[in-house]
This record gives structure tokens, C-alpha cells and sequence, in this order.
């Protein structure tokens, strides 16, 4: 994965073909940014499976927060295997496995915070999108992701590199 870097107003953009993929996955249902502890969860049972290293951490997020109760969204906090590394499993009662349906998908790679990852996503659905003339698919197949691409613990919040995933049609 590149590192250009961008501002959390207009994140880099690029397109990427991935396969379908199994993700193991915490469910969170309630505010988006209530899902720290499912991540925290997640990071820690692989870890403790010896895994953590060959994967990256991943969010799944279904619903529209415009317009959908904050009570009422549907999120997951997930470790994304490696394409490298197939072999990874991780069994934990905890954990559930989700399979994310391959396609194109447009990418796009935020610098901040993650307390500013609300304006990507707005850059994606308000000016990229009307403006690209794509079709971006949402949906209960094709979710929003964020996958993250450094550690919080290891790096000044300004450093922090989030890719945000919109399948397109």
C-alpha cells in the first residue's frame, strides 16, 4: 500500500481490484465512533493468536449516519488477513467472520486523525462521487471500509494513514 499523503479535506485517490476476503469480525451496533472497544477486542485476540502482524485492522460500516438512527448503525471491528497469508484463522468464540464481495473500489488515503475521518468520508459522497460520474455501491454486501494502516499507539495522531473503501458498480 502506498503512503501518499493528503489532508483530511481531500484524501488521494486511487482504484483497486480486490478479491473477496474472509474478515474476522466484533459486531458494534450504536454510534460509529463508540467502536474503539470492539477494535481494542479484536487487535487483542489476534495478538494473543500470534497473528496480529499479518493482517491490518479494518471497519465495516453499513449504514448512512445521515440518516439512520445513531442508536441504529451497524458497524464491525475486523482483522483483515493478508493476501499474502491465506492461511490465517482465528477461532474465538468473540469473533464472527464476515466475507467482504470483491470487485473495483475506488480508495482513498486519509492523513489525521481519526476524529477527522467523518470530513473524508463526506470529500467521498458530497464532491468526489457527484462529481466522478461512478456508481458506488453500499450495501449489506459492500459496506464502507476503513482500513488502517498504522498503529495509534506508535504514531502522533497527524500521522495517522486510513484508507476509506467505497465498492463501485
Amino acid at each position: 500500500m502506498d503512503a501518499t499523503t493528503s489532508t483530511p479535506a481531500t484524501p488521494t485517490i486511487s482504484f483497486r481490484t480486490i478479491p473477496d476476503a474472509t474478515l474476522y469480525a466484533i459486531n458494534h451496533k450504536g454510534p460509529y465512533y463508540g467502536i474503539g472497544k470492539c477494535f481494542q477486542q479484536v487487535a487483542q485476540i489476534a495478538a494473543t493468536q500470534g497473528v496480529i502482524s499479518k493482517g491490518v485492522l479494518a471497519g465495516l460500516f453499513y449504514d448512512n449516519p445521515a440518516t439512520t438512527p445513531e442508536s441504529e448503525l451497524r458497524s464491525k471491528a475486523c482483522f483483515y488477513p493478508s493476501a499474502a497469508d491465506l492461511s490465517v484463522k482465528i477461532e474465538d468464540p468473540a469473533i464472527s467472520t464476515v466475507t467482504l464481495r470483491g470487485g473495483e473500489y475506488a480508495v482513498f488515503l486519509h492523513k489525521g486523525p481519526y476524529e477527522t475521518l467523518p470530513a473524508g468520508w463526506m470529500y467521498v459522497f458530497k464532491t468526489w462521487r457527484p462529481a466522478s460520474g461512478r456508481e458506488v455501491i453500499v450495501d449489506d454486501d459492500h459496506p464502507t471500509m476503513e482500513i488502517y494502516l498504522n498503529d495509534y499507539t506508535k504514531v502522533a495522531s497527524e500521522d495517522l494513514l486510513t484508507e476509506l473503501l467505497v465498492a463501485l458498480q
